[in-house]
């Protein structure tokens, strides 16, 4: 048995009227919930770049001044990515 028929045994009429509208409340939010999470993307991974180097690739950036690549994000835009060596 759900709580708002509990109540409505025990109080007044506005006790169980204001029961009644939290359990259609609770209905409507569930109902809602339901509704957006298909709509819903679990992975919010729009665009992924992998890079690898070699050791010899890594020395020779330490003495390049700015070390930056530019990728094309699609409908995401453009995004740089900048490399920092001490």
């Amino acid at each position: 048995m759900d709580a708002s028929s509990e109540i409505s045994k025990f109080y007044d009429s506005e006790t169980r009227k204001a029961a009644a509208w939290a359990a259609l409340l609770a209905a409507g939010a569930g109902l809602l919930s339901a509704l957006l999470s298909l709509f819903r993307n679990p992975d919010d991974l729009v665009h992924e770049r992998s890079l690898g180097f070699t050791r010899d690739y890594l020395i020779w950036l330490q003495n390049v001044e700015e070390n930056f690549w530019t990728f094309n994000g699609g409908d995401g835009g453009w995004h740089t990515l900048t490399l920092k060596t001490s």
